[in-house]
């Protein structure tokens, strides 16, 4: 699990292109091995049309950054949702979109000869219908190197078709979301209470009454969105972070023996 908190950034200051050179022998266009190409830095612009950093990488795959962040020092931080509409791109380079034109749950695949094919679960927040919480069946591309290196350094016989580790899941959300819940489902404004209380006074059963009542119970402490309200309030306790977790599994039968014993 990873934790994050974000600042605006007020401006970029770029970093001075020889202390790049200093640091790395060869650079690269891409993280992928099979697809980059060597780079001159001297004549690369810093940002594309879009005013977007224009990514280099080093020779183990790891994004070399070419500026700083300079942020307002009295901005409070924040916790970030992810824009739906290019989430892909977190997990590979693509410039595919989310197709988001639906109120439900939204699934992205995209099929790749080398890879399981992608697919991204996009959960929209709040009606903004392209921020929100999502689900992979992959970690960020970005782990993808690390996880190489891992495997040529601890497997017995290296077999890129049985790893020793790989990455099988990964999810995002606002952390916002686990404190106002104490469970998985717990939300209290999704559990359509108000709704319920409503459509229960034409109950006719034992069984239905019971239950009705229970519900109107529960509304006596508040109605939902005034309880989400109060648990909002308590800004000193409540975390915005955004949480992100990738899932890893590790095939210790791979594992060179000398690791098999977990010391």
């Amino acid at each position: 699990m990873m934790l994050h908190r974000y600042q605006k950034v007020e401006d970029w200051e770029p970093i001075d292109i020889r202390n790049i050179l200093e640091d790395h022998e060869v650079i690269y266009d891409s993280y992928m091995q099979d697809e980059r190409a060597p780079v001159q830095l001297e004549n690369l612009d810093l940002t594309d049309d879009d005013e977007k950093e224009i990514n280099i990488y080093d020779a183990e795959g790891y994004r070399i950054p070419r500026r700083y962040p300079l942020h307002d020092p009295d901005q409070e931080p924040c916790g970030l949702l992810a824009d739906l509409n290019t989430i892909r791109s977190l997990f590979k380079e693509t410039d595919g979109s989310v197709d988001d034109s639906d109120d439900s749950d939204d699934s992205v695949i995209d099929l790749d000869q080398d890879r399981k094919p992608l697919i991204v679960n996009v959960y929209p927040q709040a009606f903004t219908r392209q921020f929100g919480h999502f689900q992979a069946n992959d970690v960020p591309a970005a782990f993808h190197p690390v996880l190489k290196r891992l495997n040529q350094a601890l497997a017995e016989e290296s077999d890129n078709a049985e790893p020793v580790i790989r990455g099988v899941a990964c999810q995002g959300y606002n952390h916002l979301q686990h404190c106002l819940t104490e469970r998985a489902g717990g939300l209290d404004v999704v559990h359509g209470q108000i709704t319920a209380a409503l459509a229960g006074v034409i109950t006719t059963s034992t069984k239905a009454s019971r239950a009705h009542n229970k519900i109107l119970n529960a509304l006596d402490n508040g109605l939902p969105h005034a309880r989400i309200a109060r648990k909002l309030g308590r800004r000193d306790v409540l975390s915005r972070a955004l949480r992100l977790e990738p899932v890893f599994v590790v095939n210790v039968q791979r594992l060179e023996p000398r690791y098999q014993s977990g010391r």
